[in-house]
């Protein structure tokens, strides 16, 4: 475990023990997912990791989305428009 300290340009610097230890290399694309106080970095590899984390994210987005959306109140709101 290490601390951070984020720059005023909103960039922090992962530690070296753990570029090391994961080889994460200058370059490497990262999707970041944030919620509540916890932040993930998660390493993308390939265009075809990037794809697949895009859409996992819109799917998940739709389910929380319709729990609240998808009822009868929210159908007869739009009903006219």
């Amino acid at each position: 475990m290490s601390i951070i300290t984020m720059s005023t340009k909103g960039q922090i610097v992962i530690p070296k023990e753990i570029r090391e230890k994961l080889k994460i290399h200058k370059g490497a694309n990262f999707t970041v997912i944030g919620r509540d106080n916890i932040l993930i970095l998660k390493r993308i590899d390939t265009l075809d990791e990037l794809m697949l984390e895009k859409t996992a994210s819109a799917l998940l987005s739709e389910k929380s989305f319709a729990k609240d959306w998808d009822t009868p109140e929210e159908d007869e709101a739009w009903k006219n428009l």
